[in-house]
């Protein structure tokens, strides 16, 4: 990487450790030269990048965050950002906010759901499965259905054993649990190998 004496048409010419091209970037008020690696990561934060020069939003755009303190998602939807796009409401975690593209673009690469691509899923708080787990057994666990009409599973958590819908089930099987649909899993391949 160059960029303390060079200009954009140094930059074309010279290359990297492996051998592959520098592009030249425009980041905020300032030119860089970069290899790829650092041009993906410029490009994240709002950089311009090579001959293909894109009108990037600017992820520190406070224009959508904003809303987030103060609105709800339809307030969101009817927001601009400073370049007039609109924005989007995106689900991180536990934690809804109003995002511009480019920031919207970053949750995504991180977990997040934006826009329309939000899915469905279960509520983990359903008592349905977890409340036979008092009285019942994993034969009567099996017969039960959690509030979606899913058939529940049984898991043994550490020496503790439960009646959880699948979303429970999945985070039990990530601290390390044991349910029907992995235990399944399991069998079937062991039949094969």
């Amino acid at each position: 990487m160059i960029s303390l004496q060079g200009d954009e048409s140094t930059c074309k010419q010279t290359k990297d450790a492996n051998g592959a091209s520098c592009e030249w970037c425009t980041v905020g008020t300032s030119d860089l030269c970069l290899n790829s690696d650092q041009v993906q990561i410029a490009e994240q934060v709002g950089a311009s990048c090579g001959d293909d020069s894109l009108e990037v939003e600017d992820p520190y755009d406070p224009s959508c965050i904003m809303i987030s303190l103060q609105g709800d998602e339809a307030m969101c939807k009817q927001t601009k950002d400073a370049d007039g796009a609109s924005c989007e409401w995106c689900s991180v975690g536990t934690t809804e906010l109003c995002l511009n593209g480019d920031q919207a673009q970053i949750a995504e690469q991180i977990g997040g759901s934006c826009g329309d691509d939000t899915l469905e899923v279960e509520d983990p708080y359903d008592p349905s499965c977890i409340a036979v787990t008092m009285n019942g057994d994993e034969s009567s666990c099996k017969q039960t259905k959690d509030a979606d009409g899913a058939s529940c599973e049984w898991c043994t958590v550490g020496s503790t054993e439960l009646c959880l819908n699948s979303d429970q089930a999945q985070i039990a099987e990530q601290i390390g649990g044991s349910c029907d649909s992995s235990q399944s899993n399991q069998g079937l391949l062991s039949a094969f190998f």
